[in-house]
């Protein structure tokens, strides 16, 4: 049996896109709920469980042989399956264009001023805005993580025209024909000084979890602006804070935190150096397409005995 537990808030699985489920499963049964207390107790009977992938489910889903997730960072669920034979799916490669596209809504609202503009309404703030305004042609963008959001970044930081694009990444030989550049991580503080942005879009694991702390982030350029669409706790933000509030840094575009929720009541918000949303970077109409197709051709792929496509790696924890 074939388990679909809708994640609506990401993805919202229409009429259309659960008969496309059932004529991908063939002849195994697929049955939707959108009651948590049903999804867990039709659990121990699934062989397949798509959606919003619970702790509950695992503990007696003894004839389960693979989840998957419409997110793209499952660590957590990887922790719930702990060593049970089960594979586990990801959406990761399927959320590039809106992480991008966000992250450029961040960046831009910095360096155009609109998040100045918002904050301080009136012609009267005009030319305090107008003098700290940039334009890209002269500036040096890294990407850090160059899965599908890094790319696509890429690609439009090389449509923005920015002087120079360079990746970073634990794959040396990452392809990309809008990359200037491409070091590995051991490598980052070779290239922080000349980088006017930092963008991050890699995965969060145990080995990189606070990378960017006090020590790395004061490597970057003075003046420098850093985008985060990825996860919250790649970044010490304690230590973001100081360098801020010492002017080495001239502005952070966050779309998570390291601690979530960030309540509204949060002085963060009212920093003029921060802009800040609430994790909204992965919303697309177009995502839950996306996530449906992926489930259906590895449906395929499971009927025939082939390799899932997006299957978590634990060894590199993503």
């Amino acid at each position: 049996m074939i388990l679909v537990y809708p994640l609506d808030l990401i993805a919202p699985v229409t009429d259309s896109e659960i008969d496309q489920i059932r004529k991908s499963a063939g002849e195994i049964e697929v049955v939707i709920t959108r009651d948590k207390a049903e999804a867990i107790e039709l659990s121990k009977k699934a062989q397949v469980i798509f959606g919003d992938i619970s702790p509950e489910f695992f503990p007696d889903a003894t004839q389960l042989q693979w989840v998957q997730s419409v997110g793209a960072g499952v660590n957590k669920i990887a922790d719930y399956i702990g060593d049970k034979p089960i594979q586990l799916v990801s959406a990761r490669g399927l959320v590039g264009s809106h992480l991008a596209e966000h992250a450029f809504s961040l960046l831009l609202a910095i360096t155009r001023g609109v998040a100045d503009a918002i904050r301080n309404p009136g012609w009267e703030h005009r030319e305090e805005i107008r003098i700290k305004q940039w334009e890209f042609t002269d500036k040096v963008i890294a990407i850090v993580g160059m899965g599908s959001a890094g790319q696509a970044v890429a690609k439009r930081a090389k449509g923005f025209e920015f002087q120079k694009v360079i990746g970073v990444d634990i794959n040396p030989s990452v392809s990309g024909e809008f990359l200037d550049q491409v070091v590995t991580p051991d490598r980052i503080e070779d290239v922080l000084g000349e980088c006017d942005v930092v963008c991050l879009t890699l995965p969060l694991t145990p080995s990189n979890k606070g990378w960017f702390d006090f020590q790395l982030m004061s490597k970057m350029k003075q003046g420098s602006i850093l985008i985060n669409v990825s996860r919250g706790g790649l970044v010490v933000h304690k230590d973001l804070l100081s360098l801020l509030d010492q002017k080495h840094l001239r502005a952070a575009g966050l779309d998570v935190a390291e601690t979530e929720p960030l309540l509204a009541s949060n002085e963060n918000y009212e920093r003029s150096d921060l802009v800040i949303t609430p994790h909204i970077a992965g919303g697309s109409p177009l995502r839950a397409k996306r996530v449906v197709d992926q489930f259906c051709e590895n449906l395929v792929l499971w009927n025939s005995g082939a390799k899932l496509r997006g299957l978590y790696d634990r060894s590199l924890g993503f």
